[in-house]
């Protein structure tokens, strides 16, 4: 019974951080985008993976063109993306985590 305890509060934690490395990565898109990072610097396989990586509301509009309202767009949706996923880990590690008595 404690391995399986174990278990559960080691893929807790798994997901707690990688909820929170990729809020992390999100936050550091949205940083480049305020910064008005060059697509085709060497930071741009971020803004690209990021792009990859959200979807729905969260995508960014048009999906690259980089303009003031996009900006402010973007750097909302990225941030909310990333608040979201901060809420998701902890829901799930809350969830996942035995109960302690």
């Amino acid at each position: 019974m404690a391995t399986l305890g174990r278990l559960r509060t080691t893929t807790a934690y798994v997901v707690w951080w990688s909820c929170a490395l990729l809020a992390l990565f999100l936050a550091g898109a949205c940083l480049l985008v305020a910064l008005k990072a060059d697509p085709a610097s060497p930071w741009g396989w971020w803004l690209q993976a990021a792009d990859e990586v959200t979807f729905g509301w969260f995508a960014r509009p048009d999906a690259g063109v980089v303009g003031e309202p996009d900006v402010r767009d973007t750097l909302l949706r990225w941030g909310s993306a990333a608040a979201a996923l901060l809420l998701l880990g902890w829901v799930l590690q809350a969830l996942l985590s035995p109960r302690r008595r």
